[in-house]
This record gives C-alpha cells, sequence and structure tokens, in this order.
C-alpha cells in the first residue's frame, strides 16, 4: 500500500522525495513545538500505530518548549473507529479537553 501511494522505499530517489512530505523527517531539533495530540488505533492496518509512537518521540526529543507531546494508542480499534459511538464520544472528549487545556480555557 505505501508503495502504491506514497512511492517505492527501495528507491533512493522515492525516499528523498518521501522525506520532503514526511511529518517525522521534517521534524527540526532546538524548535519549540506547540501543544500536540496524537492518536492512534492499535489494529490500524493503513496507519500503524507505530508510525505514531515513533513521531512522537521524535518530536519529545527535538522540542525546545515546555508544551506537551501526547500520545493515546487505542486498544482494539482499527483505521476509522468512529464507527464505536462509545469510542468516538472518548475520543472528542479528549481532544475537546486538551485544546481547552492548552488555549487557557475553563469548561
Amino acid at each position: 500500500m505505501v508503495r502504491l501511494e506514497f512511492g517505492d522505499p527501495d528507491d533512493p530517489d522515492e525516499v528523498r522525495r518521501m522525506a520532503g512530505f514526511s511529518p517525522y523527517h521534517l521534524v527540526e531539533d532546538g524548535v519549540a513545538y506547540p501543544p500536540v495530540f496524537l492518536d492512534s488505533g492499535d489494529t490500524d492496518p493503513r496507519c500503524p500505530p507505530w508510525h505514531a509512537r515513533k513521531f512522537a518521540a521524535r518530536l519529545q526529543a527535538a522540542t525546545a518548549g515546555p508544551a506537551p507531546v501526547l500520545l493515546r494508542i487505542w486498544r482494539n480499534v482499527g483505521h476509522g473507529w468512529a464507527t464505536d459511538k462509545e469510542v468516538a464520544l472518548t475520543e472528542n472528549t479528549e481532544w475537546l479537553a486538551f485544546a481547552m487545556k492548552v488555549l487557557g480555557m475553563r469548561p
């Protein structure tokens, strides 16, 4: 799937091109990144959770500021989990709480 959508990771020219739009590869050391909230499903075949884990770790290591980098991995959840109303409600509540916190809003 990666080859069809993004390019061939075995082709050096394609690797350079893909690195140009890869969030992971665009993180720069010493930048004060804003607050970041990432989430992923642990059974997602399109966007495996290790992508989010790797990106979160890179941001945490690179940032020069105090802003949080949070990661939520959903159990037994794949790609497009909003069909589970309980998960969707919890997810949206967590996103809203995070946004309100970083914006200094009160409930």
